[in-house]
């Protein structure tokens, strides 16, 4: 059972299942490309005949103490998210929401044809960012507002939360609650220009 533990993304790599680690028996899928990930879930990505669990899912000690079975090779793997589409309605409507009353970063406007660009927005300029589709079809104006189904689609977190609402209530930010604290800091609940839901979360 050739194994390989990649320390950059705290992911066990094995090409076979083994008994030695439960959360791995029949979690393979067979028949990919390495380099055409068919699917991300939370507990398992699975690409060509492997499977990525995290480490504290797997009993990762286990297939230490078998050696006559297991390889070391320290090979390092990375995977970061970069963009999240986001359905609107318009362009510059999205833009200038995102940029003006949230303050996000515009990072790219290409035009892709008369009708379509290519727009990226984030909070700053390392992480991920959103990709603002314009709706074309029925079925992505309907998504528009609704991408999870009523639940907090998104978690904005900011160093000084007190600063950062005050900002937002200042800007016209429809907050859909006050802002209450749990056991991870401060939180409250907004809503977009589109409908969408957010988390505005603070340290405290």
């Amino acid at each position: 059972y050739n194994c390989v533990y990649s320390t950059t993304c705290d992911f066990l790599f094995t090409q076979r299942a083994t008994s030695s680690c439960p959360a791995m028996r029949g979690t393979l899928t067979r028949g990919l490309r390495p380099e055409r990930v068919s699917f991300l879930r939370p507990l398992f990505l699975c690409v060509s005949a492997c499977s990525f669990v995290p480490i504290h899912h797997c009993r990762f000690g286990a297939l230490l103490d078998s050696q006559q079975h297991t390889t070391i090779k320290g090979i390092p793997m990375t995977l970061r998210l970069t963009l999240v589409t986001l359905v609107v309605p318009e362009y510059d409507a999205a833009i200038a929401y995102y940029t003006g009353t949230l303050g996000f970063v515009l990072l790219e406007d290409t035009p892709l044809s008369a009708t379509k660009r290519w727009v990226r927005v984030a909070p700053s300029t390392n992480g991920a960012a959103f990709l603002l589709a314009q709706a074309v079809v029925p079925a992505q104006q309907a998504a528009i507002g609704n991408q999870t189904g009523g639940r907090v689609a998104f978690f904005l977190t900011t160093d000084d939360f007190a600063q950062t609402y005050a900002r937002y209530q200042t800007a016209g930010v429809l907050f859909r609650e006050q802002p209450r604290h749990e056991a991870y800091g401060w939180v409250v609940q907004f809503t977009d220009c589109d409908g969408n839901h957010w988390d505005l979360i603070g340290p405290g």
